[in-house]
């Protein structure tokens, strides 16, 4: 039997997930992470929440065995059920513009702490010594042979170690991204964006109003954009409509105070920010001038969270490379053998990072080990019979590649992609916009009140998830 490795750099949630799927099946593998030990069971144990849905699920079952999931569908908080996952866009006055709730778009997921997810993906590959920890990745080198190459790793303390597949884990900041040819990570730097996320009790809700129980808030306005969400899952009267439906009645907004959350964003253009917004002090205290003469329950939702929960970055997109990326990039550099080469795969944000508006970053990440473990499990058969050769590599990186790059680049753009031009509903271009994205609105609201006089009801697409 001729022996077939994988080494994936990177021990995030999606590199963490996949070392699962092939720990179960018996594949030779090994895990790289920068971050040693200690600075990683130093980060805070409060870690943000990522909220996960179908997607992810498919990469569980995937990857993880029947009691795995399991237990990782206990740690999930309650998701609220089938839920419309549109914001509502009102000007800067809070007065309604456009209600995108009524567009037939519905979803399920439910919060998990990200530093207890990543954790847990990660134990059982720690326990199984699978995982090398402080090991910065440099480059790679291909070593031909006859078949199949051999793929060479090279760390920053000198070190070096051989594979059969190569796979990038490693996040936005993929350096074999940009060696393989790729190079498809775009830095944004029109706008700095301010994150917070917190707790939401109900006498914190009680002052924010019915406009943030009803649905997300969205405000466009002079190049700022605000995006506000609460998320308030049923309580215990497990009542059967969610607590964002009973906007009108506080004492009958049942829901669940322990797992309840608010979030907001605020993404600002740069000339309006100080040189380094990142050791800015009060962020809040910024953020609320910005908007000081917009309606002052603006305000109000703003400082509903805390100064030290308030994270600030310039964000990440990617571009589309095509499915032929990789005889594109051979054709350029025909004398570099590691452009576009068959054995080093790209997963998760390492090919694809996208916004957060959508919240589907994390969830198309592990979604990708659902497409790429079968591809990894034929290459192992194939090696085994000494039949791993550059065409069966071949076969397998597009058969990869042709699920995931369509599927995963349909939410980079639906997350905003790298586009950062934003038109202000107040503008004549914004107010045409709105029109005729409204009259679209009309229509498929009524084709959706006629599937529902046929019995159409909303599929939940999570079943695994607690409700």
């Amino acid at each position: 039997m001729a022996p077939f490795k994988v080494i994936i750099i990177g021990c995030g949630l999606a590199g963490g997930l996949l070392g699962n799927g092939l720990l179960h099946n018996d594949v030779d593998f090994v895990i790289y992470e920068s971050d040693d030990v200690d600075s990683r069971s130093n980060i805070k144990r409060d870690g943000y929440q990522i909220r996960l849905g179908a997607h992810a699920i498919h990469g569980f079952k995937a990857c993880l065995t029947d009691d795995q999931q399991a237990a990782l569908y206990r740690m999930f908080g309650r998701s609220g059920g089938v839920l419309p996952a549109a914001p509502i866009l009102y000007d800067t006055n809070l007065r309604l513009l456009l209600d995108l709730t009524k567009f037939p778009a519905y979803t399920k997921s439910a919060p998990i702490n990200r530093v207890v997810l990543r954790d847990y993906l990660q134990a059982p590959l720690v326990a199984a010594e699978r995982v090398r920890f402080g090991k910065k990745f440099v480059k790679y080198t291909v070593e031909e042979g006859g078949g199949a190459s051999a793929v060479r790793v090279h760390f920053a303390d000198g070190t070096s170690d051989t594979c059969d597949l190569l796979i990038s884990a490693e996040g936005s900041r993929s350096r074999i991204n940009k060696q393989i040819g790729l190079d498809n990570i775009v830095q944004l730097h029109k706008r700095w964006g301010f994150l917070a996320k917190g707790s939401l009790p109900k006498a914190k809700l009680k002052a924010l109003g019915p406009e943030v129980r009803k649905a997300p808030v969205a405000v466009i306005h002079d190049g700022i954009i605000l995006f506000y969400s609460a998320y308030l899952p049923k309580g215990a009267k497990d009542a059967a409509e969610p607590a964002a439906k009973n906007v009108d009645n506080d004492d009958a907004a049942d829901f669940d105070e322990e797992m309840s959350s608010l979030f907001w964003s605020l993404m600002i253009p740069v000339e309006k920010c100080p040189d380094d917004p990142l050791s800015m002090e009060d962020k809040v205290g910024f953020c609320i001038d910005m908007v000081k003469n917009w309606d002052p329950r603006f305000e109000t939702m703003l400082r509903a969270i805390d100064n030290d929960d308030v994270y600030v970055f310039q964000p990440r997109a990617s571009t589309n490379p095509g499915v032929d990326w990789r005889q594109k990039s051979n054709a350029k550099s025909s004398s570099e053998p590691e452009t576009g080469h068959g054995q080093v795969w790209l997963l998760g944000d390492a090919i694809h990072p996208m916004l957060p508006a959508r919240g589907m970053g994390a969830n198309q990440a592990m979604r990708d080990t659902a497409d790429m473990l079968p591809q990894i499990l034929a290459l192992r058969d194939a090696a085994a019979s000494e039949k791993l050769d550059k065409q069966t590599l071949s076969i397998a990186v597009n058969a990869y590649e042709g699920k995931m790059l369509p599927r995963a680049f349909h939410w980079v753009g639906m997350s905003g992609g790298t586009d950062e031009t934003v038109r202000d509903p107040s503008s004549l271009s914004g107010k045409v916009m709105l029109f005729f994205v409204a009259r679209m609105l009309t229509v498929a609201y009524l084709i959706t009140q006629v599937k529902a006089l046929f019995g159409f009801t909303v599929q939940d697409d999570a079943p695994e998830l607690p409700d």
